[in-house]
Order: structure tokens, then C-alpha cells, then sequence
């Protein structure tokens, strides 16, 4: 049976910025059953190994535009880009989702969940509001993933 995949980024030097990162490592610390977690600074093209291998992926990064009365956690579902250029060493979710298929044939449920974030200062720790924004998502993938009683 194939894995759901988990994978957080972004910059933990940038408070957060780091918090799909951040929250990534708390949940491989947990051990969801069926669930493998990955915490990565950024997304590149080595991704699409791992990628084959899940039956759903959850990307998780910060939302960089959010502005008050948004909801902390938004979660989008994901298709591969209409089309991806050249291999480039950093990509999106939908040109890893697209190198996956043109690579191995595969195709994962994806979403990309995003999470408040407000201030991206030199730093390692999350915002108060992003805390609880991360403590929301968290709440979220559990529910997307069929873990509410774990």
C-alpha cells in the first residue's frame, strides 16, 4: 500500500517562513501511521522518487499574503502545471507533480496547504499567529488524512 507523503518547506532562518518545515518534522516525530513526513528548505526534482511512491501528497508552505479575516489554513487542491520547462533545481508543487508523471507514470492526489504567516524577519521562531496557524493545520491533515482519533 502506498504512503501519504507529507512535505514542508521553506526557510526556518526566515521565523515564518519555516512553519510547513517546522511542522513537517513534528509530524515525523509522531509517527502518523501510513504517513511519511519530509521537511525540505525548498522543492527540487529529486522530490518526484519519493513522490511516486505515495498514493497523496500534501505540500504545506506559508501563505505569504495573508491579511487579516483570512483563514489561517487554506487547502487547495493541486494538479501537474499545464506544462514544465527544463529541470531547474527549485520548483513548485505542480512541476514536481508534472516531472512525476512524465517521469514515472504516476499521478498522486495533491494538495497544497497554506498556512498564515506574517512575518518573515530574520529569525527561527513562528509568530504568535502563525503558532496558531500551525496548530490549525495540523488539526486539517488529520482530518484530510482519516487521523481524527490518532
Amino acid at each position: 500500500m502506498k504512503p501519504d507523503l507529507i512535505i514542508g518547506y521553506g526557510s526556518t532562518l526566515r521565523r515564518d517562513d519555516g512553519v510547513g518545515y517546522v511542522l513537517a518534522e513534528k509530524i515525523a516525530g509522531e509517527a502518523w501511521p501510513a504517513v511519511q513526513s519530509l521537511a525540505v528548505h525548498q522543492l527540487t526534482p529529486e522530490l518526484t522518487a519519493l513522490l511516486a511512491q505515495a498514493k497523496r501528497v500534501i505540500f504545506m508552505d506559508a501563505q505569504a499574503q495573508w491579511q487579516a479575516g483570512d483563514p489561517l489554513v487554506t487547502l487547495t487542491s493541486l494538479d501537474i502545471a499545464p506544462q514544465y520547462r527544463s529541470l531547474e533545481h527549485h520548483c513548485g508543487p505542480g512541476y514536481l507533480l508534472a516531472l512525476t508523471h512524465g517521469l514515472y507514470q504516476h499521478r498522486p492526489q495533491a494538495w497544497l496547504l497554506a498556512i498564515a504567516a506574517v512575518d518573515f524577519s530574520f529569525g527561527e521562531e513562528l509568530s504568535p499567529l502563525t503558532q496558531q496557524a500551525q496548530d490549525a493545520a495540523k488539526q486539517q491533515l488529520r482530518k484530510l488524512l482519516g487521523l481524527q482519533d490518532y
